[in-house]
């Protein structure tokens, strides 16, 4: 699967991140689903996931990378920006929290010293997640980068893509043992398929981070995830279920929501 290595830097020598959109909203999902977030969203994801009757990722725009724009003869629809610019916007819209997203952020060279360098601009007060697809060694990328503070001010949230996703295979699984108790595994779900092989990962690798299970939109009946996580031999893993809140206060095709 693709990564994207080359990094773009200005006449100031500062790293510039391609950036689709940075729109305020409710935090969709995950630990701090319904509060207000600022959202970061960055271009080129190194996975093709199938998700659902669709058949596509939930943001097709954010999936080429700016080398393949010209090859696919597609319209540029991202803005390189530097960390200053970035923050800039963040704290125009004054929230406490940032969700960096895609695409994939991780997936490009560079994000690791970025992220980084947007911690400091940003400040001790501003809480960072990221979200990451689960097929990028994120210590490697990310962690490594960090100081033991700024670790503390990052959220990694980490997909499990399960089978229905056809992207299964990519998984790294050693990233589990980077997370830690603040951190989050997603497993989205389509079927009970999906579902039980999340558990037997889960039992396999112990992770310390919290466990959601989020359902494929319009793919698998809400009270199926609900009651298979009350079972027996399953409750004891504590799994939070989730609903995507923004697909239900928008309508679920809007951008920047």
């Amino acid at each position: 699967m693709k990564f994207e290595n080359h990094i773009e830097y200005n006449n100031n020598n500062e790293i510039l991140m391609p950036v689709l959109e940075i729109f305020l909203s409710c935090n969709g999902e995950g630990l701090d689903v319904g509060k207000p977030v600022t959202f970061v969203r960055l271009v080129g994801c190194n996975l093709r996931c199938c998700f659902g009757k669709s058949g596509h990722c939930d943001t097709p725009e954010s999936l080429l990378f700016p080398s393949q724009y010209e090859k696919h003869k597609v319209k540029k629809c991202f803005e390189y920006m530097t960390v200053k610019q970035v923050a800039n916007v963040i704290r125009s819209h004054k929230t406490k929290r940032v969700t960096l997203t895609g695409g994939n952020p991780l997936s490009r060279g560079g994000i690791g010293k970025w992220v980084h360098d947007l911690l400091e601009e940003l400040g001790e007060d501003v809480l960072l997640e990221i979200e990451e697809n689960g097929s990028i060694d994120i210590h490697r990328h990310l962690l490594r980068f960090l100081n033991e503070e700024e670790r503390k001010r990052v959220r990694i949230t980490l997909d499990y893509k399960t089978i229905s996703s056809k992207m299964n295979s990519q998984m790294i699984m050693r990233n589990w043992e980077y997370l830690n108790e603040n951190d989050v595994i997603k497993c989205v779900v389509g079927n009970e398929l999906d579902m039980n092989d999340s558990i037997e990962k889960i039992r396999e690798y112990k992770p310390k981070a919290q466990i959601i299970f989020s359902p494929i939109f319009n793919e698998i009946e809400l009270k199926d995830i609900w009651e298979y996580i009350y079972q027996p031999d399953v409750i004891d893993l504590d799994i939070k279920f989730q609903l995507q809140l923004h697909k239900y206060v928008y309508d679920p095709n809007l951008r920047g929501v």
